[in-house]
């Protein structure tokens, strides 16, 4: 979420309209598997340290906050000023919905208390493309992120996976973009729409050619004294994800233009047909994620 050019989201970029209509669905997709995992190796530690990359308005922190038991402490990097001035305002929310304690320390600070987990968080302005190497990870257990890798160029990539691995700490990404989507009911142009996509997701999004649908697997390959797994994550969204899919349609076939004006038309042909079938409630969606949950060999 770090930077705001990918073809799988909105053209507008990362708006916090945006990431409150996509957190359902991302909550719902995620692995419990690997969450499990996460856990289990998470109690052996009195505090928990989390770097959270790209962390847009705090989606990651409170979906994984409350598995995570007691005290927890959370930094929450994203290049986007925007996005983390509204981190206060939706922790104050969630912690109304989940019967939380929400105090707000600084203007970039706050503490999270419940009776079955707790966190202190500090969010700051950080350009994860080129200030990787600045973050402090000296006591952190955990680096994390939603829906970042497929954005980051195997240079980047390398980096990320030389501080996990001298940092010896787990490292969870979630729903990574894995190059599959499929739609019922099926077009003739659909393929095309996905390789338009695809060949679109390897071009520069801030970090220098991005690794798109393989960028997950790269990084299980230089997580080299780790225990890795993966898990698919992908998002089905029906009647009840309209909004979603209505912002995906028109967002894909604005990026499948830009790749190949010379599709334009069918592309805009495809861009009404499937709008159709969304406004007739006859549209369903399933786009291919991935998580990948790595816990250090040493320390299992």
């Amino acid at each position: 979420m770090a930077e705001k050019k990918q073809s799988t989201e909105p053209a507008e970029g990362f708006s916090p309209d945006w990431l409150r209509l996509r957190e359902p669905a991302d909550h719902q997709a995620r692995s419990a598997l690997l969450t499990e995992k996460l856990v289990l190796w998470r109690e052996r530690f009195s505090d928990f340290g989390v770097v959270d990359l790209g962390s847009g308005t705090a989606s990651n922190f409170r979906y994984l906050c409350p598995k995570l038991g007691m005290n927890q402490t959370w930094t929450l990097l994203d290049n986007d000023i925007g996005l983390l001035s509204c981190i206060a305002e939706r922790l104050a929310e969630w912690a109304v919905e989940t019967n939380s304690q929400f105090d707000r320390i600084s203007p970039n600070s706050a503490t999270i208390k419940h009776a079955n987990f707790s966190a202190h968080l500090t969010w700051q302005s950080c350009d994860l493309a080129k200030e990787l190497n600045t973050i402090d990870v000296e006591n952190t257990h955990l680096m994390t992120g939603s829906a970042l890798l497929d954005l980051t160029s195997a240079a980047w990539m390398s980096r990320l996976a030389h501080i996990i691995n001298a940092q010896q700490c787990a490292s969870l990404f979630v729903l990574s973009y894995n190059g599959k989507l499929h739609w019922q009911p099926e077009l003739q142009f659909d393929k095309q729409i996905t390789e338009l996509l695809n060949a679109h997701q390897l071009t520069d999004k801030g970090f220098g050619n991005a690794l798109g649908p393989s960028a997950y697997e790269y990084l299980m390959s230089e997580l080299t004294s780790h225990a890795i797994e993966s898990d698919p994550t992908d998002w089905i969204l029906d009647q009840d994800s309209h909004a979603i899919q209505e912002v995906l349609i028109s967002d894909w076939a604005a990026a499948a233009a830009e790749q190949n004006p010379l599709r334009s038309n069918d592309i805009k042909e495809w861009s009404q047909q499937r709008t159709h079938y969304l406004e007739k409630e006859q549209s369903t969606l399933r786009v291919g994620h991935v998580d990948t949950l790595s816990l250090p060999a040493d320390n299992l």
